[in-house]
């Protein structure tokens, strides 16, 4: 496969900080994009290798602290997701955009719903991808064990800045199977280097915040949209059983399946997978 990466960047102020977005394909529907933690929204340009996007456009932005270019003004203030959503605000504003779909993948669903309860009438379709609404339902977990014994040494000189070491870590992991797959090198290479200005201490604020709190209460208002609910058959029991959950409290979404782990959905997508959720999105 001969993989493009084609997209258009945009620096929008927010309070006076500097804030990276993303526009991937040309298209007249809309869809904002809510990255995966702790990822750059350009994760999204794996789409451009998967279905032809003359039809409809990706806008998405990388979060402050997470990976990519954006200032991190959590360095100045708590980590708050209304914070987020306020921010998301700004980036359709920017864009000028009247009305879009929505599309969240992991952490970012929790943020998805929180926008369409801000903006309801702006908001038609919805995609949640291995999403996390109530945390409160795996605090047995041991990711989640782990998640909040990182939240207790936050403050400990360093431990933000393993934790860094360890998610940019995690990345040659991928890097080395996408490289496999046919992805080119230097591509690669120029998103690694977005994981040098990451911060260890915004990235654990950022999963503990959406682990130990209930988001369901922005579930009100889906009745009249249209949803679809992705996850893999594969990945851990804590991400199939909040896609349990929600499929338990909508009852007009759409469900597809795919197999692989948490991150295969984005980082080794599946053409026909994809090609399902953009044809839905459009």
């Amino acid at each position: 496969m001969a993989y493009k990466f084609e997209f258009f960047t945009k620096d929008i102020q927010y309070q006076g900080h500097n804030v990276q977005t993303y526009a991937l394909g040309s298209g007249q529907t809309t869809v904002f994009s809510f990255p995966s933690f702790p990822h750059s929204g350009l994760m999204y340009m794996w789409f451009l290798n998967h279905y032809d996007l003359s039809k409809i456009r990706f806008i998405t932005f990388d979060l402050p602290g997470w990976i990519g270019h954006s200032d991190n003004f959590f360095e100045q203030q708590p980590f708050k997701m209304p914070t987020l959503i306020n921010l998301a605000k700004t980036i359709l504003r920017d864009y000028q955009i009247k009305e879009f779909n929505l599309i969240g993948y992991s952490f970012g669903g929790a943020l998805a719903l929180m926008l369409n309860q801000a903006l309801p009438k702006e908001t038609k379709k919805i995609v949640l991808v291995s999403s996390v609404i109530n945390g409160q339902l795996n605090q047995n977990d041991a990711i989640v064990r782990f998640i909040n014994l990182l939240s207790k040494l936050r403050r400990i000189k360093g431990v933000g800045y393993l934790f860094a070491k360890y998610v940019q870590r995690r990345f040659n992991y991928y890097k080395q199977e996408l490289v496999k797959l046919g992805a080119p090198v230097n591509e690669l290479s120029l998103y690694e280097g977005m994981l040098k200005g990451i911060s260890g201490n915004t990235l654990i604020d950022s999963i503990t915040t959406l682990f130990n709190n209930d988001w369901s209460q922005f579930l009100t208002g889906l009745e009249q949209k249209e949803v679809m609910i992705v996850n893999s058959k594969d990945e851990s029991p804590l991400f199939r059983k909040q896609a349990e959950y929600l499929r338990k409290h909508l009852q007009n979404e759409r469900s597809l399946f795919f197999h692989g782990s948490h991150e295969d959905f984005v980082l080794k997508p599946k053409s026909e997978i994809v090609k399902q959720v953009v044809r839905f999105l459009h």
